[in-house]
C-alpha cells in the first residue's frame, strides 16, 4: 500500500518512517517488508554444496519465477558458505527452506529468517 504520510506521531511511526516523512518523500506503511533469509554453511561445505548445488539452484530459480524470491547469493570475501536471500513473505521463506536441498543434505549449519523494512524501495506507482 502506498499513500502519503499523515501528520504523525513519533511513537507510531518507525524512525525510517519519519526521515522519509520529514524529507517531503511518500511513505509506504506495509508494502516494503520483506523478509531476509540467512544461511551458514557447515565447516567444510563445499563438497556437500557441490553434489547438492543443482538441485538447490532448480529451487532458487521455481521460487523466483512463482515472484515469492526476490534476490538471493553468498556473501564474499571471505567466501565461507554465508548466503543471504530475500523473499517477499515469511511463509515463502519458511517454504523454501523447508524442502532445499542445502537444508535437506547438511550444508546448511544453521539459518534464520528476519523481516526487513526496504526503505528505498522502488516506487512501484
Amino acid at each position: 500500500m502506498t499513500g502519503t504520510c499523515p501528520a504523525a506521531d513519533a511513537r507510531w511511526y518507525d524512525i525510517h518512517l519519519l526521515i522519509s516523512w520529514s524529507a517531503g518523500a511518500r511513505c509506504r506503511q506495509h508494502g516494503a517488508m520483506k523478509h531476509v533469509l540467512r544461511y551458514t554453511a557447515v565447516e567444510d561445505f563445499m563438497p556437500l554444496a557441490a553434489a547438492n548445488g543443482a538441485a538447490h539452484v532448480r529451487r532458487l530459480h521455481e521460487f523466483h519465477d512463482r515472484g515469492v524470491l526476490l534476490m538471493a547469493g553468498t556473501l564474499q570475501e571471505p567466501m565461507n558458505g554465508e548466503a543471504l536471500a530475500v523473499f517477499t513473505s515469511s511463509e515463502g521463506a519458511e517454504e523454501f527452506v523447508a524442502g532445499d536441498p542445502f537444508v535437506l543434505n547438511g550444508v546448511v549449519a544453521s539459518w534464520t529468517i528476519r523481516p526487513w523494512d526496504e526503505v528505498l524501495a522502488p516506487d512501484g506507482g
